[in-house]
């Protein structure tokens, strides 16, 4: 999981954890959504909950994510 979200980067960043994570969030759902789907996997979150924040779509999917 360190590839993903390096916690060292979020250490010395002012930017609320949940917003960091959503903005990386935001940027595999553009360049890799694949590989984020296989984190989200990995770390056992629901399908059907991925399912229902995707099936609303919305500008927030990133930050729903996270």
């Amino acid at each position: 999981m360190q590839e993903l979200f390096p916690l060292a980067e979020a250490q010395k960043s002012d930017i609320p954890i949940v917003e960091w994570i959503a903005a990386r969030v935001g940027e595999l759902l553009d360049r890799d959504p694949e590989l984020l789907f296989s984190y989200l996997y990995r770390l056992d979150v629901p399908e059907s909950e991925v399912n229902t924040v995707i099936e609303r779509g919305g500008e927030n999917i990133a930050f729903h994510l996270a």
